[in-house]
């Protein structure tokens, strides 16, 4: 995937460095989204957070098959034009798979393509549901007030 050669090594370090934080910031017992509301919410036994999204897109373990959000129907409208903010991602990297609906990515390269896309979003995290078929993956950004 040309995405794989375009990422610098910095911005994958630190995917994998913020993701390591959050999870040892935020022990959580239980976990709950809504693509309606674009809301992620974390608990535990002291507290709730809950956080702004960005649906970013599936992957099929099955068929290494990565779509982007902007491109499910069946998501709702605000999910798929919140999400659509990452096809200028194409004028980063200038690789035609942020524009592409659908596009095969080996399982070894999709934390390369989340690594850029948190990167762009400056997100606190990419949450992975992986409880699913295909797996979802959500860009958490702001802390929302409760």
């Amino acid at each position: 995937m040309e995405i794989s050669k375009k990422v610098p090594n910095k911005i994958i370090e630190q995917f994998y460095q913020d993701q390591a934080d959050f999870l040892a910031d935020n022990e959580y017992l239980d976990y709950a989204w809504s693509l309606d509301s674009l809301q992620f919410e974390i608990s535990n036994e002291i507290a709730n957070s809950v956080y702004a999204f960005v649906p970013v897109g599936t992957w099929s373990p099955q068929t290494e098959q990565f779509r982007w959000a902007w491109s499910i129907e069946t998501f709702p409208k605000t999910a798929q034009e919140t999400a659509a903010v990452l096809k200028q991602m194409q004028n980063v990297y200038n690789v035609p798979q942020f524009t592409q609906q659908q596009f095969d990515c080996p399982h070894m390269e999709l934390d390369e393509l989340l690594a850029a896309v948190h990167h762009h979003l400056n997100s606190k995290i990419i949450f992975k549901e992986k409880n699913m078929e295909p797996w979802l993956f959500f860009a958490l950004t702001l802390p929302q007030k409760q």
